[in-house]
């Protein structure tokens, strides 16, 4: 089952997210991807499309934790609202979500719109 986890963003800066897994075991050799979409049915394309990385594999006695890097760039193409977002393992015959939630981006005072 999908953690679920809201989180804010600034339009104008750049984040790194991090996302631990549910279970404890190896992730080493997986390939995830960030999608974030306006709405959860919007179709193709999303309007966030990054590849995840593992920060750090786990193992029998921990989870795996993965980050994906949102650049600035990236963040300045949205205007401020809450994106529904997930993070899915796509690895071919193991594709899973591992993670859903709402992205709310943020205005700051230099980007504000």
């Amino acid at each position: 089952m999908a953690e679920i986890q809201n989180f804010p963003v600034y339009r104008g800066d750049d984040r790194l997210l991090t996302f631990t897994g549910t279970a404890n075991g190896s992730v080493a050799g997986w390939t995830t991807r960030f999608t974030a979409r306006r709405t959860q049915s919007e179709a193709d394309p999303p309007v966030v499309d990054l590849a995840g990385v593992i920060a750090e594999a786990g193992s029998g006695s921990t989870p795996g934790i993965f980050t994906v890097t949102v650049p600035k760039a990236t963040l300045l193409t949205l205007p401020p609202r809450s994106y529904s977002y997930s993070l899915k393992r796509v690895d071919v015959g193991a594709a899973a979500t591992l993670t859903i939630g709402q992205m709310t981006v943020k205005a700051d005072i230099l980007n504000p719109l």
